[in-house]
């Protein structure tokens, strides 16, 4: 698994934290709304703003100055975009990434 951590805040201002993905999905079975998703490890991150259950995500290595961003329609895409970065670091396959 990889090794990251994220900060997850709730539309209500409370935060959240997950070591690990099996942490992250606990705290996405909450019945709650979220309001931001941030996820790092070393040089590479996961941002994402969401509105109503979805949001724009912005991966980024600040080693090779890499950026990509990807739009979730869905609360089921936020948690799969997320989740996948939590486990392998990478951006998640089947989305329309775009370099920035």
């Amino acid at each position: 698994m990889f090794c990251a951590g994220s900060k997850i805040t709730f539309k209500d201002g409370r935060i959240a934290a997950a070591r690990n993905a099996n942490e992250l999905e606990k705290v996405f079975n909450m019945t709650t709304d979220f309001s931001a998703v941030n996820c790092f490890a070393d040089s590479i991150g996961l941002e994402a703003a969401l509105t109503d259950n979805s949001g724009t995500f912005m991966w980024s290595n600040r080693d090779t100055g890499e950026k990509y961003t990807v739009t979730a329609n869905t609360l089921d895409d936020v948690k799969k975009i997320s989740l996948e970065f939590m486990k392998t670091g990478e951006r998640c396959p089947g989305y329309n990434w775009s370099k920035q």
